[in-house]
């Protein structure tokens, strides 16, 4: 069968287009930036309609979309890819004479208690309660799957990373239960979709364990075979006012949204996913290879402690300036410079000038890390502390070993520079 999969360069259509690719079908991948022979090039914030799809979808079989963003880039973000594209898709679909159109959408979904859920039950319900009446002959399948682990997906890596740092801290909800399910397990639901003379309209997808976010780190953290870590658990108006605030940060996994369908949970009492898989589902337990967990572990390691390592850096380069610029008497930072025979004007423009590279260093640390920066910071450092050895041995002796404490930061830069550089 020739199959489109809009969505093919996203954590779910990457995988579908591989699975369905070795069980001998002829794939279309509908993309935002073709890269692969026989892409095609989409927007979802743009084909609204049904003419937008017509030549796209000719001669395809099944048309499956698994086009979806957890949170809005720009205002109208929900609405009109996960609502206008789709249903212009499906119209397109229909009117082409393709056989079957499969739904990726999100379990919860039919509460529509967020943005993110309202749109995505819009699309399901156009699908199923409008365009399948109007068009008998077309097989039309709305899935709602859980939470999706792969080792390549954004949420997956995310719990990967909570799970590994040395203190867990989690928010404290008991009652909201997860149910995971494996990439490859949906993957097997959607070839043999395809293949049924009678697929079901609707199916609720689910791994074969519940658990809650605690519980279920704990278990990832298993899996990535760390040792035990202590556990915080957060006090659920702690988490919902910090959900708020991140609201405003572009980058950010938390927020009232998403905190929202956390505090919901995401399992269902009438899975299908075995059914349709037709063979035993992944455990969580079974859901990393045990010959590359170590490998993985030390990668989602890496993912927090370089970020934590920049925020240092850039706080010792901030704090640095500011305590030169003034939070230290200015005539204590003269007398440091008489020694190397700075005096008035020229101190003053040597001791300002270092405010201005420090602070300059700090906020490129922050907004745009690279190799040449780590370089440029690691040189500068060498040479405050040769300076410092010539004309002011007495940091040497120092009790709290100021001097000594540049290597600590040249090794963290030589850390930064070898990850960016490997």
């Amino acid at each position: 069968m020739r199959i489109l999969i809009c969505g093919g360069d996203g954590m779910v259509g990457q995988a579908l287009s591989s699975a369905l690719t070795e069980a001998g079908h002829q794939i279309v991948r509908g993309v935002r930036h073709p890269r692969l022979d026989g892409d095609r090039a989409i927007d979802f914030r743009l084909q609204l309609s049904a003419a937008d799809w017509q030549a796209l979808v000719r001669d395809c079989d099944v048309v499956i979309n698994a086009v979806g963003i957890l949170r809005e880039q720009q205002s109208g973000d929900f609405s009109a890819i996960h609502s206008a594209a789709p249903q212009a898709l499906f119209l397109a679909a229909a009117q082409q004479g393709v056989q079957h159109i499969i739904q990726i959408s999100a379990l919860g979904a039919d509460q529509g208690s967020t943005a993110y859920f309202r749109s995505k039950l819009a699309a399901d319900r156009y699908l199923l309660e409008q365009l399948a009446p109007a068009f008998p002959q077309l097989r039309c399948t709305v899935l709602r799957p859980s939470l999706i682990f792969s080792e390549r997906g954004a949420s997956s890596r995310l719990l990967m990373r909570l799970a590994s740092l040395p203190l867990i801290a989690v928010p404290h909800l008991p009652d909201a239960l997860l149910q995971p399910l494996h990439i490859s397990d949906l993957c097997s639901a959607v070839r043999n979709l395809c293949e049924m003379a009678q697929p079901p309209a609707l199916a609720e997808l689910g791994g074969p364990q519940t658990w809650t976010l605690e519980t279920l780190l704990l278990a990832y953290r298993n899996l990535l075979h760390l040792p035990a870590a202590p556990v915080i658990r957060l006090p659920a108006g702690m988490v919902a006012a910090a959900a708020r605030c991140l609201e405003y940060a572009p980058a950010s996994p938390l927020t009232s949204d998403s905190w929202h369908m956390l505090k919901q949970g995401n399992h269902t009492v009438c899975n299908q996913l075995a059914t349709l898989c037709g063979h035993p589902l992944r455990t969580v337990a079974s859901f990393l290879p045990p010959d590359s967990a170590v490998a993985i572990a030390a990668r989602v390691r890496e993912n927090w402690i370089l970020p934590v390592h920049r925020l240092v850096l850039a706080m010792i380069w901030l704090i640095t300036a500011c305590l030169s610029a003034g939070l230290t008497p200015l005539e204590d930072s003269l007398a440091l410079l008489a020694p190397l025979g700075l005096q008035g004007q020229i101190a003053l423009f040597a001791l300002y000038g270092a405010v201005v590279l420090d602070a300059a260093f700090g906020i490129v640390t922050l907004l745009r890390p690279g190799p040449r920066l780590w370089l440029l910071q690691a040189g500068l450092i060498v040479f405050y502390s040769v300076v410092i050895a010539v004309y002011l041995p007495a940091f040497w002796l120092h009790p709290f070993g100021p001097l000594l404490k540049n290597l600590a930061i040249l090794s963290l830069l030589l850390h930064l520079y070898s990850e960016r550089t490997s």
